[in-house]
């Protein structure tokens, strides 16, 4: 009996996991859709660790474009972004993207070429963004 009622246990927070983590994905869908972003884009930025898959070139027109990033919330973007390679406690945030030359852990080498999106933040929301080639 007491074996029933740990599996029952496992059951009910596994379902309520699942069931949460539904949830915050279709709350993500909504808050991309506020800011104009393409939410498929955004998991594939998401799962382009230091841009080593080279599959966040594919974005960087969109969010070029895209007029409504400034004055984010930093904490949204954040969200929708997800953490940076490098957060600097000034305020600037510092994505990879398109970097040749990453080891297997999806680490930038020293003799990496690319771009970066650097993001500045003033007072918790988006003042601006661009991206920075590095040689």
């Amino acid at each position: 009996m007491r074996k029933n009622k740990a599996i029952l246990l496992i059951l009910f927070f596994s379902i309520n996991t699942i069931a949460y983590s539904q949830g915050n994905l279709k709350l993500e869908k909504q808050i991309a859709s506020l800011y104009d972003l393409n939410d498929s884009l955004l998991r594939i930025w998401r799962a382009d660790i230091n841009g080593c898959k080279r599959e966040r070139v594919l974005i960087v027109d969109s969010l070029l474009a895209n007029k409504y990033i400034i004055g984010m919330p930093e904490k949204v973007f954040l969200l929708l972004f997800g953490n940076p390679e490098v957060y600097n406690p000034e305020g600037i945030l510092t994505y990879g993207i398109g970097f040749t030359f990453c080891d297997g852990a999806n680490k930038k080498t020293e003799d990496a070429t690319g771009k970066e999106l650097v993001v500045f933040i003033d007072e918790g929301k988006i003042l601006r963004y661009g991206f920075d080639l590095i040689d």
